[in-house]
């Protein structure tokens, strides 16, 4: 074969034509070198030809919640330190502080499955990057109601944590027993003499803890995020069903004394009251 055959020049068609011309001639060499054309094209088209994959998009059994709290006084927002409200006893008062806890937050289902969070967060009036927090893993499903406690259960409510919410420096613990107070309300009044009284009311122990169902508009979560109004107002706690007076020596209590008992149990029944569904968005 001559030496020129194998130039690098020369392209793979020209070698394999040379080739088959040096065997075959005539009718022979044309039939077989259009073959040969036939296969190299269609071998180089099949190569060519994309392969399409179509993606499988996952599907998944879990959306998340937003439960947010707002804060009210006979339906107006509190504003801290300036605002003024008036009871069901006709007590014109203040707020300087609210705090409480809201924990083991529960999602009830249509056909009365639940799911506990087993979650405690401190809702700070004053700050509403505090007054709301989501639920992950939320499982698919239609959803009929919420439950909570109003505190901290016996599991949790003699370790004081320093973790997260639950953290002693967040100003929400005894300083007369190890435990945390799960109600605070700090501020002043008018009394019945007309002069400014101090108001502190701080609630709490173990068999105080207050669970507290509200049914809701029923909602569905298919592996979204949805978010939920709730409403706390301060003067249904005070007003529905019992009616709280601050004047006549009411206007503290820490939970502690004999005295303290009767209130206690007024407030909490009126916390059922006190919370409401606003909506689902």
């Amino acid at each position: 074969m001559p030496a020129k055959l194998f130039s690098p020049k020369i392209s793979i068609f020209t070698y394999m034509i040379s080739a088959i011309r040096s065997r075959f001639s005539g009718f022979r060499y044309a039939g077989i070198a259009a073959i040969c054309a036939l296969l190299v094209t269609a071998s180089c088209r099949y190569k060519d030809k994309a392969v399409v994959v179509t993606p499988v998009t996952p599907t998944s059994s879990y959306g998340s919640l937003t439960v947010k709290f707002s804060n009210e006084a006979g339906g107006t927002a509190i504003v801290m330190g300036s605002g003024t409200y008036t009871n069901a006893a006709g007590n014109a008062y203040k707020v300087d502080l609210l705090k409480y806890f809201v924990s083991n937050f529960t999602l009830i289902k249509s056909d009365n499955s639940e799911h506990n969070f087993a979650n405690y967060k401190l809702i700070n009036a004053a700050d509403t990057s505090t007054c709301s927090f989501t639920l992950d893993s939320v499982a698919n499903g239609t959803y009929k109601a919420v439950r909570f406690y109003i505190g901290v259960d016996s599991a949790k409510n003699h370790t004081l944590l320093n973790e997260g919410d639950l953290n002693p420096s967040n100003g929400m613990v005894w300083t007369w027993s190890t435990g945390y107070i799960f109600f605070k309300h700090e501020g002043t009044f008018i009394n019945d003499t007309g002069g400014t009284s101090v108001l502190l009311y701080h609630y709490g122990v173990d068999a105080n803890m207050k669970t507290i169902d509200i049914p809701v508009s029923a909602f569905t979560i298919a592996a979204d995020h949805k978010t939920m109004l709730l409403k706390f107002d301060l003067n249904k706690q005070y007003g529905d069903p019992n009616v709280i007076t601050f004047d006549s020596g009411n206007a503290v209590h820490q939970s502690l004394e004999t005295r303290d008992r009767a209130w206690l149990g007024q407030m909490k029944a009126n916390f059922s009251s006190a919370f409401t569904f606003d909506k689902v968005q």
